[in-house]
């Protein structure tokens, strides 16, 4: 199931030490979750928002996607451990109002989106002492005019990532 659950059927009458009539449920003790935090920015287009398509379980792969990014844009995904909360005007003079940076930078990846939006994949190591980190993910809108002046900054919301085992 997608929260991590997994339901067996078949013929026997004990899970373990439960009672179980042909039916058992199997549950993990670390499930992962993807919560969305902060507030995304106005890009010149409108709104961003990023959104996980997956859950971020150890050795899958995370998927995400961010809606309305601009045509004349780069894409920078931020993956960190935690958040910092800056605006990004404090950081460029491009960046806009009321746009934080709501992602540290311990993994940064370009991005090239296509018709309004970029989908995001990110590997998790299959390895249980990633279980239960928490991890923040955000989105960053580099605007660019025909000189390839930057002329907007923008971000996402967060997402607050919990990896999960199962």
């Amino acid at each position: 199931l997608p929260n991590g659950n997994l339901v067996a059927g078949g013929d026997f009458s004990f899970t373990g030490r439960t009672p179980s009539a042909y039916v058992a449920r199997f549950t993990t003790t670390c499930p992962a979750t993807a919560t969305s935090f902060g507030a995304g920015c106005n890009s010149s287009v409108g709104p961003m928002v990023l959104v996980a398509n997956t859950l971020p379980w150890v050795g899958g792969t995370l998927r995400s996607t961010c809606t309305t990014m601009a045509q004349a844009s780069i894409g920078l995904g931020l993956i960190g451990i935690t958040s910092p909360g800056i605006p990004l005007s404090a950081l460029h003079s491009a960046g806009g109002a009321g746009c934080s940076l709501l992602a540290s930078l311990e993994a940064t990846f370009p991005l090239s989106p296509s018709g309004g939006s970029v989908v995001t994949e990110f590997s998790i190591p299959l390895s249980p002492v990633f279980a239960g980190v928490v991890l923040q993910h955000q989105l960053l809108q580099i605007e660019v005019d025909q000189q390839f002046n930057i002329t907007l900054i923008s971000s996402s919301n967060g997402l607050r990532l919990t990896l999960g085992v199962l």
